[in-house]
């Protein structure tokens, strides 16, 4: 049996790219106990919000443009904080965060008003 060239160079890139395989598609293996935590976040009237944080102890992601977010090998019973500008911060557990809803932040208006008694002058008498 001959075997050419060519089919010999074919073999090659394909023992490569076996090899290769596990180092461009890394697949990350959580502990006992964790897992990852896929979701949305969105506002009240369900549009997405882009960049925000979220934290589960020493894990971070932000959300991309259409809300969606991973956070690798979470405890299942983390609780994660979702922030984002203009929206009050949200805490969820780990086992409830495939939508996260954040809320605006409420209006805040303070007024002060001051008043001093003082005497009627002498001359409206």
């Amino acid at each position: 049996m001959r075997i050419s060239r060519k089919s010999d160079g074919v073999a090659v890139w394909l023992v490569a790219a076996m090899l290769a395989a596990p180092v461009l598609c890394p697949a990350q293996q959580c502990g006992a106990g964790a897992a990852d935590v896929h979701g949305t976040v969105t506002d009240g009237s369900g549009a997405p919000i882009a960049g925000a944080a979220l934290t589960a102890g020493r894990v971070t992601a932000k959300s991309g443009a259409d809300g969606q977010f991973v956070l690798p090998c979470v405890q299942n019973d983390a609780v994660i904080q979702v922030e984002a500008p203009s929206f009050a911060v949200a805490r969820v557990k780990a086992a409830a965060a495939a939508h996260v809803v954040l809320l605006p932040l409420a209006a805040h208006e303070e007024i002060s008003v001051t008043a001093y008694k003082t005497p009627l002058s002498e001359s409206a008498s």
